[in-house]
């Protein structure tokens, strides 16, 4: 590894605490695990098919790039490739910690308020 393990456990941390959003989001609306379960596959597949990891974003059409703006495994792959590979700092690395930050301050307010409103 090439980078730092403090960078690759922050940018793990804010990729973490996304996805926590996201699940949250789903379990909100999910009326049971099954539910949830299927809710989850039908989002994790795009989630994985857009990430970069299999075909880079660049040469996505322009739709689907700007689709893979709201996947949080998008940066998180993007991240841990940089430090790993390149050995970038955290700094270089804050590219990909804001849209993370973005998708977890959405998500989470988001499941919260599902969570209220479900519950009243």
């Amino acid at each position: 590894m090439a980078g730092s393990l403090f960078t690759l456990y922050t940018g793990l941390v804010f990729f973490t605490v996304a996805s926590v959003g996201i699940g949250l989001s789903i379990s909100a609306v999910s009326a049971n695990m099954q539910q949830a379960m299927l809710y989850t596959f039908v989002l994790l597949m795009p989630m994985m098919l857009l990430s970069g990891l299999t075909t880079p974003v660049r040469n996505m059409p322009e739709l689907l790039q700007m689709a893979t703006l709201a996947n949080p495994l998008r940066f998180a792959i993007d991240l841990v490739q940089r430090v790993y590979l390149e050995g970038v700092g955290l700094s270089t690395v804050a590219a990909n910690l804001i849209p993370l930050s973005v998708i977890a301050v959405v998500t989470l307010p988001l499941a919260a308020w599902l969570f209220r409103n479900r519950l009243a």
